[in-house]
């Protein structure tokens, strides 16, 4: 009788074999699918699309020379006025006053703001000078500089060009480092 069972066993065995393997394929095939789909649905390396909001447009360098705090470059807003540059130079000194209009105008990049020692003067030397084009009477009007420094001032830029910026003007023979700090807010260098 034990016999007999296993036979049944055994027939039941190899009637129920491709029925699991069915199954078990078919596991497989939904293991497969599933990864599959999260491997294109859930991919870690994704794209992330990131919104950033507009900005407005680049800000202006503008240099500012002339009766103000801190004569210099200065980084603005693309909206910036006139006396938002005199503004971001300390303000004017000595008591001058922006006209109206002057002050409301726009700044552009690159642009040079001079503000002149005294606006109501007529003399060539009431406001800064720059000292690529200064005239060596011009110069002379200078702290320190006199009628034998004015030349060789103009000789320099002869011989070598326009000056880069204020600072090489101590490259002159007799005048220093802090001659240049002195004068400061009487001289520039235009940008072109």
């Amino acid at each position: 009788m034990r016999r007999g069972r296993l036979i049944s066993i055994g027939r039941y065995r190899q009637q129920l074999t491709p029925y699991a393997i069915s199954i078990s394929v078919c596991c497989l095939i939904a293991v497969l699918v599933f990864f599959g789909i999260r491997l294109f649905l859930f991919d870690d390396d994704a794209v992330v699309i990131e919104v950033v909001p507009a900005t407005g447009p680049d800000p202006v360098r503008v240099q500012v020379v002339g009766a103000v705090a801190s004569p210099g470059v200065y980084e603005l807003p693309a909206d910036s006025t006139t006396r938002d540059a005199v503004d971001a130079a300390g303000g004017p000194t000595g008591g001058i006053k922006l006209e109206e209009q002057a002050a409301v105008a726009s700044v552009q990049d690159g642009q040079l703001v001079v503000v002149p020692a005294d606006e109501h003067s007529g003399s060539p030397t009431g406001g800064p000078i720059d000292i690529n084009t200064a005239t060596a009477a011009e110069l002379e009007s200078l702290p320190g500089i006199g009628p034998v420094i004015a030349g060789r001032v103009v000789q320099y830029r002869e011989l070598n060009g326009p000056f880069a910026s204020v600072d090489e003007l101590a490259a002159v023979s007799g005048i220093s480092e802090r001659m240049v700090d002195e004068m400061r807010s009487q001289i520039f260098v235009a940008s072109e």
